[in-house]
């Protein structure tokens, strides 16, 4: 019997090593979009853009793992 899996894993490398997040934690993945820079932020945060109105504040996942090598391809939105 195998056992169901409630919440598969969302799995993404970086450079050369994988990381996966619950499905459970993660509401929608989308393309890049035009966004716009806020000023004097830290550095983590790139900017912000409007998804199904609402203001997103996006964040720069390079920063937080250290991976200057990372495309900025795809944005995750967290529940």
């Amino acid at each position: 019997m195998s056992k169901e899996i409630k919440y598969p894993y969302i799995v993404f490398k970086l450079v050369d090593t994988y990381y996966c997040v619950s499905s459970e934690c993660i509401s929608t993945i989308v393309q890049l979009p035009q966004y716009d820079k806020i000023p004097e932020s830290p550095e983590t945060v790139t900017g912000m853009f409007r998804y199904r109105n609402q203001v997103i504040q996006m964040l720069d996942l390079r920063t937080t793992f250290d991976s200057s090598l990372w495309q900025k391809n795809a944005g995750i939105l967290r529940r």
